[in-house]
């Protein structure tokens, strides 16, 4: 079985000799980050996997993929987790570039966070809690903390 691992990997290697890292300078050093997730993606236990990715510049410099620790009973629930643990790492990269001396200089220093679900940036933004969103009212009101 490594055997075979290794000669796959060996095949991989040797089809992307030609391919290039490009590397260029970028002026706009902005900090944006991108959430995702997987609903139920774990088959052995239905939990979602959360993903997030951070740019500085046109560089990703941050990312995470990892299971959730809850199951998320709906598309929404693993979509908020997924945001709620970008926005604490946002949080977390915002101190420690101030700490760098690296501030943004635009948007009084708002870090960017794009999420793909329209349903979950909908609900963050309104201010009237419906019955459906009741189980997430404490991921809810931190992300309009912070926004």
């Amino acid at each position: 079985m490594h055997l075979r691992v290794a000669k796959r990997i060996l095949r991989y290697v040797k089809g992307t000799v030609n391919y290039d890292v490009k590397f260029e300078k970028c002026q706009n050093f902005k900090l944006c980050g991108f959430s995702d997730s997987d609903y139920a993606g774990s088959i052995d236990d239905m939990k979602s996997i959360s993903g997030y990715y951070f740019n500085l510049g046109l560089s990703i410099f941050s990312w995470c993929s990892k299971k959730q620790e809850t199951v998320a009973q709906s598309t929404i629930e693993a979509e908020f987790i997924a945001a709620t643990t970008t926005v604490n790492q946002a949080l977390w990269l915002k101190k420690f570039t101030c700490d760098l001396h690296m501030q943004q200089k635009e948007k009084k220093d708002n870090i960017e966070i794009f999420v793909d679900n329209k349903a979950t940036i909908a609900i963050s933004y309104n201010l009237v809690f419906h019955g459906k969103t009741k189980y997430s009212n404490v991921k809810l009101f931190f992300l309009r903390e912070v926004r």
